[in-house]
């Protein structure tokens, strides 16, 4: 009988542990000080950010993927936990000054000229922040006409047949355990 036990003890713990994290649900911040540009150097410094705002929960890991239009290169990016009262706090990318921040930099690596156009940029971590909102920062870094301007898309992680398979099957089996009880 106790081999029995640990046996759906083992098989619901595997199960647990596949599920992911709800993906994040992103909010532009489109009023207040939130929107507001940084402006650009001869040196292509980033200008005109975008700020989206997402919560994921505490100690739950969350994907962020950006991908540039298909005439546009590399994206930079930054996020940060908490938000701020206006977008000087956020603007510099480049060397981190930002004392909140939890990533920054280029989203394909150091010169972002060097992966090309359309390449998306991902970035995952894990919330050992606490439960306030974080902030994606997202420039729009200049294309090959030097506009300035930036389509992207957002995408979140979201789970797999296989992982909701394996959460159908640990709740069955959690079911059939306290079936088993009442019996």
């Amino acid at each position: 009988m106790q081999s029995k036990s640990l046996i759906l003890a083992v098989a619901l713990a595997c199960a647990g542990t596949a599920a992911q994290a709800a993906a994040p649900d992103y909010m532009p911040l489109g009023s207040g000080t939130y929107l507001g540009s940084v402006g650009a150097d001869t040196h292509g410094t980033p200008a005109n950010w975008s700020f989206w705002r997402f919560n994921v929960d505490f100690l739950d890991t969350a994907t962020l993927t950006v991908t540039p239009g298909p005439t546009d290169f590399d994206v930079v990016f930054g996020v940060w936990y908490g938000l701020e009262s206006d977008t000087a706090n956020y603007f510099d990318l480049f060397s981190g000054a930002a004392a909140s921040s939890v990533f920054v930099g280029l989203g394909d690596g150091t010169d972002p000229w060097t992966v090309g156009p359309g390449v998306p940029a991902t970035f995952s971590f894990t919330n050992t922040y606490g439960n306030d909102d974080f902030v994606l920062a997202i420039a729009d870094y200049t294309d090959e006409l030097g506009s300035g301007m930036m389509t992207y898309t957002l995408t979140a992680a979201v789970p797999e047949a296989e992982t909701w398979g394996l959460m159908l099957a640990g709740l069955g089996l959690v079911g059939l355990a306290a079936r088993r009880r009442r019996a």
